[in-house]
Order: C-alpha cells, then structure tokens, then sequence
C-alpha cells in the first residue's frame, strides 16, 4: 500500500514540474531526429514540433518560419547540429527568451524523393520529337539506374545528344517549379521512323523502266525496312527493274539501276577527235553502258576491237591522250 502511494506521488510530481516547465516557457521546440522534408530548403519547423502558449503564437509562428539551410539533394540526407538550429534563430532577430528547447545533438534531414517513371521519360522525348522529327515514334527507353528526384511537380526538358536511325541518346533535365533546382540524366531510346516511302502500285517486270505511275506512296516504319530501301521516289523515276518487283513491295537499290545508253549490239558512231582532225566510223557496242562509261567497240569495217566512252545515245568518242 505505502509503495502504491509513493508511486503515484511522483507520477504526480512529475506532472506538476510539466506543468511548472509549461508555465515558464511560452514557446516550446521539440525536436525530430529524423525528418523528411520538401522544397529545395528547410526551416525549424520542417525538423521540429512547435508548441505554443498564450500569448505566444506570434513568437512560435516567427520561429517556425527560420530558415536552417539548404536542402539535400533528391534521395539524400544531411545532418545539422542543434547548435546551428539555436543560431539560425538568434541570427533572425528572434530571442531565446521565453523559449524552451528539446533537441537531439544532431538532426537528420532527408529530402522527399520520387522515381520518374519510364512513362514520364518516353513521354517527353515523344514530345520533343514530335517537335523536330514529326515521323519518329519512341518505342521504349532504355534506363540504366533508377532516376531520383524530389517529390512534386517538375517539368522535363529534353535535349539529344545523338540520335539517327533506330536509338538516340537524349539528356533528360528536371525543373523544379521554382527553378532553383535541375536533376540531368542521359537516357537512350529506341526509335521507330515512319516515313513516307516509294512502293510499286502494279507488279513492275524484269527491263521494264519505272514511270510516275508506277509509283505509290505508303508509311512505314524504317525498322522493319531492308537498309538498301529508297526513300525518295525521284531516285526510282527512270530506272531499270533489274528483275520483277511485286505490287506493294518497297524500292531497293540492288533491284534498280540506271538503264544504259547504249546496250549490247547497238550500232554506234564511233568519233575521233585530235585537234582540227574528225574522223567517224560505224561499230558495234561490245558492252552496254550509261553515259560517261568506257567500253568495248567493235569496228565494222576493220572488225579491231577499240575503247570508247559514251556521249550520248547512239554516240561514243574515243578518248585522246
């Protein structure tokens, strides 16, 4: 029974010194060992519970308002000591007076993090590609580590490092709202380009020379293309199918060339020139060719096989040393 009493006679001191300590500070700051804190600085009260009396919410309010420092970076943390808390305080015009404080040696202050989601980041390079490359798609980015930063709103801004064919590589930098703050990270991305390409509209056959109107136009994704696909129909118009292209099929180089200007068994004038000298004769292409092309030659009257570059049609010379 004596011991019961005892107890709760120092369970009731122990409530009167509380109330004593309340009474003689107007404001109380109960410090956090550990805090989570966002915005790009913190102040006493992101690292401390405020408590105010009467008479002293003002003071309280002030104090709440200092600011200690700078925040740490996106999924970091720092340590302040109590003493540089105390000091920021006075160093703000604001007394101690009146001012109770219960705080850890050291506080730790971490930043409040997020990661950017692939999502986010594929949906900025689509943005800016949609700006420069209207005909490049993003079909995924690839991410070497998770990208930190702090929790909120931010706006992505792209800039390419490289970036021709099927990957780019682009720099991804994170603005905070205020502008005080950018978190750059280098990502890649896979590229799909869909461009506008030359196909044939009806089936082409072997010799045949390629008109306007065989000629359609289809979007297609580059990627799932051959590498020696043209793109441009004027590098089609003219050209000899070097063997059948099916209706619907792409253009590509090996399949086309340029048709010669002079075929095999043609008859030529063959043109000598040497000053104020002409002479002609009359032969037969050995070789075909297209303009600027040397080939064989085969006099008719002589029958002795000669070199001669093609002019024009039906027109070789012989080059002259």
């Amino acid at each position: 029974m004596k011991r019961t009493i005892s107890i709760l006679f120092i369970l009731f001191f122990g409530m009167l010194q509380t109330s004593a300590a309340d009474r003689r500070y107007g404001v109380r700051i109960i410090g956090r060992e550990v805090s989570v804190v966002q915005g790009s600085e913190f102040t006493v009260g992101d690292i401390a519970e405020i408590k105010a009396g009467e008479g002293f919410k003002e003071k309280a309010a002030r104090i709440a308002k200092v600011k200690i420092g700078d925040s740490p970076t996106a999924g970091r943390k720092a340590t302040v000591k109590a003493s540089t808390v105390l000091s920021a305080i006075r160093e703000s015009g604001i007394t101690l007076d009146s001012v109770g404080y219960f705080l850890p040696k050291t506080f730790v202050v971490k930043r409040d993090s997020r990661i950017l989601s692939q999502d986010e980041i594929k949906a900025a390079i689509q943005e800016f590609l949609r700006k420069t490359d209207p005909g490049t798609l993003v079909s995924r980015v690839i991410i070497d580590k998770a990208l930190e930063v702090p929790s909120g709103e931010i706006a992505l801004k792209v800039d390419q490092i490289s970036g021709e064919g099927r990957e780019g590589a682009y720099r991804i930098t994170a603005v905070l709202p205020e502008g005080t703050e950018h978190y750059s990270f280098l990502v890649k991305a896979l590229l799909e380009k869909w461009v506008n390409v030359p196909i044939a509209r009806y089936s082409i056959r072997k010799g045949q020379v390629v008109g306007e109107g065989d000629v359609a136009l289809a979007r297609l994704n580059i990627k799932a293309l051959p590498p020696d696909i043209i793109v441009y129909p004027e590098e089609v118009l003219g050209r000899e199918v070097r063997r059948q292209i099916k209706s619907g099929q792409v253009f590509r180089k090996r399949e086309l060339r340029i048709p010669p200007l002079i075929k095999t068994g043609e008859r030529v004038t063959v043109i000598y020139e040497k000053g104020l000298l002409t002479a002609t004769a009359t032969g037969i292409a050995i070789q075909e060719g297209i303009k600027g092309d040397l080939i064989r030659v085969r006099n008719e009257d002589s029958h002795r096989v000669i070199m001669a570059r093609i002019a024009e049609p039906g027109i070789v010379r012989i080059d002259v040393r």
